[in-house]
């Protein structure tokens, strides 16, 4: 069952939605200026599919994919500043995107992905019948 969020989730909320938002730009930044950053990203996947899809798809389509990929993570970060029940979709998925990635490696990212997926999981337990800045206004 859903809780009445504290402010302390509200600025949860918004700061992973900030994190996201602030990812979606670096990538776009990275793609622009150095595309080459991205060629060994996957050298480290734990599953060979990981690596063979990021060879094979990915950095043939690069600024496609990075584009895709900066898209999705903003539009991460509005639906989780939205009222239920966007924020929890858009929750419910953070924490999905966060563990697909865990494959790609296990040195500190990996341990920071399940973090953060647990951390978005426990976010979309709150009953955010508004939105983030709204509920914090208030207060």
């Amino acid at each position: 069952m859903a809780r009445r969020p504290s402010r302390l989730m509200e600025i949860a909320r918004i700061a992973l939605a900030a994190l996201f938002a602030m990812g979606a730009i670096a990538n776009v930044i990275m793609v622009a200026v150095q595309p080459d950053l991205y060629q060994d990203f996957a050298s480290l996947a734990l599953v060979s599919f990981y690596r063979q899809a990021w060879e094979q798809f990915v950095l043939p389509n690069l600024v496609v994919a990075i584009m895709g990929v900066a898209a999705f993570e903003m539009v991460l970060a509005l639906v989780m500043v939205r009222p239920n029940p966007s924020a929890r979709v858009g929750l419910a998925l953070t924490a999905a995107f966060m563990l697909a990635l865990v494959p790609f490696w296990w040195a500190g990212g990996a341990v920071a992905n399940v973090l953060l997926a647990s951390f978005a999981a426990w976010l979309a337990t709150g009953d955010c019948r508004s939105s983030a800045v709204q509920t914090l206004r208030r207060r």
